[in-house]
């Protein structure tokens, strides 16, 4: 970063460079944000050096390129050390792609025309709530939640001139067709994936007026919601939303909003930064070893109440065949058996790993 900065300011003064510097610095251009200019550097030395109140001159645009390289260059560093638990050929592997990517990267950068701006300000707090929510994901009379998501879903496809809508459209039954694009996902997953994208596809519409189609959007949406403030999970679950309706729009992969590299770059920036400031996570009091053999006792110590022993025994029931206290609680008597000294129970309401993947779960465990 020295290096480039003395390149950068050889022509300029001490007093220049550093009115420069600072203007950068007291509008938030540091770090990621800065690294976020990479390919529009003329323009933001224009910008600049009107702030600053000097003439723009070529060193300007040189100062500028090298510190917005140099920030550049910082983030892939981050990501690069964020990985150093991989084992060395692991590491290799990714530093060689990454290296064959980084170049095709900056070249579409660099052909790029770089928009214009009015000015050089980082988002500003309260912008989201100026924004107009979509109307609620509401069913007409009697229809079912699941063809009601499905019909917003095949609606934004539709705005967005998906691939796939053509597709559902030229085949023989297209209400089946449409009817599949849900998958293997839950109707809750499909709508919670869906807000993602309508709360991203509503900002992009407000502050450019148009449809997204830039990564550069997704990545200022990004920066507007930390602004505002948001948890530590939100710049994932954004991102995965934005994928999956892509994904299922069926867009080439040079259109993906989402695959643009420096989307992963600030994402990962901001789970570092959120995660540090985030409270410790609560997680359910467990099970001491210990415990389990105190508890066997109880059970069969024939000098105690039944129900201190009934107790102790479905509490071990739970920790052997790993039952959650919903699975415990409608859990049939009628269901349960036992042979060669063994408890065996038949679950038919507990909870399963996915949608589509419905099995009937069966527990065993010993008896008193």
């Amino acid at each position: 970063m020295g290096d480039a900065l003395q390149d950068g300011a050889a022509q300029g003064s001490p007093a220049d460079v550093g009115a420069i510097l600072g203007v950068l610095r007291s509008v938030g251009l540091v770090g990621p944000k800065l690294a976020l200019q990479l390919g529009e550097e003329p323009v933001l030395a224009k910008q600049l050096a009107e702030r600053a109140g000097i003439p723009y001159e070529g060193w300007v645009l040189d100062l500028v390129r090298a510190q917005v390289k140099g920030a550049y260059d910082d983030l892939d560093l981050d990501i690069r050390l964020a990985g150093s638990a991989k084992t060395p050929g692991q590491q290799a592997v990714d530093d060689a792609v990454h290296c064959m990517t980084k170049p095709q990267a900056s070249a579409a950068s660099s052909e790029v025309v770089p928009q214009k701006r009015t000015s050089v300000e980082v988002p500003q707090r309260g912008k989201m709530l100026r924004i107009p929510k979509g109307k609620p994901l509401q069913g007409k009379a009697g229809e079912p939640e699941d063809e009601a998501i499905l019909r917003v879903l095949f609606e934004e496809l539709e705005m967005m001139g998906a691939p796939v809508v053509a597709q559902v459209l030229a085949t023989a039954n297209p209400d089946r067709a449409k009817a599949a694009l849900l998958g293997k996902y839950r109707a809750s997953t499909v709508k919670r994936y869906l807000a993602y994208w309508q709360g991203f596809r509503r900002w992009v519409g407000k502050g450019y007026g148009k449809l997204p189609c830039q990564g550069e959007q997704l990545v200022d949406y990004l920066l507007a919601r930390e602004e505002e403030g948001m948890g530590p999970s939100v710049p994932l679950s954004v991102g995965k939303g934005v994928a999956w309706f892509e994904k299922l729009a069926g867009f080439d992969q040079e259109q993906m909003i989402s695959a643009a590299p420096l989307v992963d770059t600030v994402t990962r920036d901001l789970l570092k930064k959120l995660e540090e400031k985030a409270p410790p996570r609560k997680r359910a009091p467990r099970m001491l070893s210990a415990f389990l053999p105190a508890l066997e006792r109880l059970v069969v110590n024939k000098d105690l109440e039944p129900s201190i022993r009934a107790g102790a025994w479905v509490k071990l029931l739970k920790v052997w065949a790993s039952l959650r206290f919903d699975d415990v609680a409608h859990m049939k008597p009628e269901m349960l058996r036992v042979y060669d000294k063994k408890l065996s129970g038949l679950m038919k309401r507990t909870k399963t790993p996915g949608g589509g993947k419905r099995v009937k779960g069966r527990h065993c465990g010993r008896g008193p």
